[in-house]
């Protein structure tokens, strides 16, 4: 490997030798753009004057690859717009418009939406470099007028910039951009998302397609709800006391376990028991020494044909005895505001009398496949959880375990690792997410809904820095939501 001379800031190069086992060999250039971070528009426009001539200017020929480290995303967008743009521009293109460029491009490219703010960079530093280059001329005092007027366009931008909480800067800096059109952006990533190729996945699912295999054979009970939802080996839970390898130790459930600022948060996300599995859950509880279940089914889901899920502690009577296990309610409390049934039991088993308490919050005001009709509710139950236990294990489950489950579990997610990574990047958590708990988050809209109760919980923070942001953010999801719900009702219709 051999570096490369860039001249430009914060840009390195190497020049690589690839070479394919008993085939041909390539030349490879690798150029690394250091200091631009998500969320943020970088502070001189000659920035992109440079990387274009010290990089692209020389490789019209040859096939350029521009990544981020999620694939792509506002910044690729941004400097292959100002690339393309300026080579339409000064060669003999039939048009002159950079709408019409960015038009083209995507029409072969899914995506491309940037925020205003960010365009109008990409706009400047076409002028920058046509001024410097003389395809642009000026005689008068155009140009002076144009870089006062993107001054006073991004003092707003600056202005709320100066007022950030330096805590929660990385946030922030994500407030300060957001608008309709990069959540939009995000949904052409979200559906593929962390997706295993179908030939590929089995192999990541070993223990879930034993079990299925098993119960179309008639060999074991059925161990979990949906054939269609895969279950994945290296974040299993095992029950029974079994190891991975035993068929009885498989229960649909996923750790995900990473670290905070402050310590360490413990979930394990799984779907609703069956009337068969009830032990095995009872199990996980005991086994893990699970603090706090939280449940996010409706109670009338466990009626009906389909039965989403099956109560597996006391409803009727204080006791409830199981094969393995008995659990005695200790406490229990009415709904409350946020349609939250708060309840603690004692979990014994019944062969060696060892025991432990849990609490359980079933938040039922969330239906299936779908978001609840407003956010701060949901945010009562993330202050609820984190109210009650710090270092136990915390179990989220709905009926499949990865819509409404993944959901919650991406808002306490982004929340506690609001400052843990360089930038405030949800679809990067959501992919760490989908790692451990394979399609959890179902819906673009649940996605939202999330980032939605992330605001609320620092509204406080939003608002000192723009009164109005909060606001904004509302507005953005709301109309997504509505969108949704017409375009849910013309297919039943």
């Amino acid at each position: 490997m051999d570096d490369i001379k860039v001249n430009a800031l914060f840009v390195t190069g190497h020049k690589l030798l690839l070479e394919k086992e008993g085939g041909e060999t390539r030349n490879l250039e690798i150029y690394h753009v250091s200091n631009w971070k998500e969320n943020d528009i970088p502070q001189s426009d000659l920035q992109f004057v440079n990387m274009y001539q010290e990089i692209i200017r020389d490789s019209q020929k040859k096939n350029i690859l521009i990544h981020s480290p999620e694939g792509t995303g506002a910044r690729v967008y941004m400097f292959t717009y100002f690339a393309c743009i300026y080579d339409a521009l000064k060669t003999e293109n039939k048009t002159d418009c950079p709408l019409e460029i960015i038009k083209m491009m995507r029409e072969q490219r899914y995506g491309g939406n940037i925020v205003p703010y960010e365009f109008a960079y990409v706009i400047k530093a076409l002028v920058t470099v046509l001024f410097n280059n003389k395809v642009l001329v000026d005689f008068s005092s155009r140009r002076a007028d144009f870089y006062s007027s993107y001054d006073a366009y991004f003092y707003d931008y600056l202005r709320r910039q100066a007022k950030m909480d330096e805590d929660l800067k990385k946030f922030l800096d994500f407030v300060n951009i957001v608008d309709e059109g990069k959540i939009y952006e995000y949904k052409s990533v979200f559906d593929t998302l962390g997706r295993l190729d179908p030939d590929v996945l089995p192999e990541y699912c070993k223990r879930f397609q034993t079990a299925v295999k098993n119960h179309k054979e008639g060999k074991d009970k059925k161990r979990f709800r949906y054939s269609g939802i895969p279950c994945i080996d290296a974040s299993g839970v095992t029950i029974n006391g079994k190891s991975e390898a035993e068929s009885d130790s498989f229960i649909h459930a996923n750790k995900f376990e990473y670290k905070t600022v402050t310590n360490t948060r413990k979930l394990i996300l799984c779907q609703a028991p069956t009337e068969e599995t009830k032990d095995d859950m009872l199990d996980m509880i005991m086994r893990y020494k699970i603090g706090v279940v939280v449940i996010l089914v409706r109670p009338e889901e466990a009626t009906g044909s389909e039965r989403k899920w099956v109560p597996y502690y006391p409803t009727e009577h204080y006791m409830l005895d199981t094969p393995n296990f008995t659990l005695t309610r200790i406490s229990m409390n009415k709904l409350d505001e946020n349609f939250i049934a708060e309840s603690k039991y004692q979990i014994r088993s019944r062969t060696d009398d060892e025991g432990i308490s849990f609490h359980i919050l079933h938040y039922q005001g969330w239906p299936d496949i779908s978001i609840p009709s407003e956010h701060k509710s949901v945010y009562g139950l993330y202050k609820k959880i984190i109210s009650l236990r710090n270092d136990d294990y915390v179990a989220i489950h709905c009926s499949a375990g990865i819509g409404r489950t993944g959901t919650l579990a991406l808002i306490m997610y982004l929340i506690d690792t609001i400052n843990y990574f360089p930038t405030f990047d949800p679809i990067a958590r959501l992919r760490c997410l989908r790692e451990h708990k394979y399609l959890a988050v179902q819906k673009h809209n649940q996605f939202v809904f999330a980032l939605l109760v992330v605001f609320e919980h620092y509204k406080k923070e939003i608002d000192e820095m723009d009164e109005g942001a909060d606001a904004k953010f509302l507005g953005i999801a709301k109309n997504l939501f509505n969108k949704k719900r017409t375009r849910q009702d013309k297919q039943r219709k």
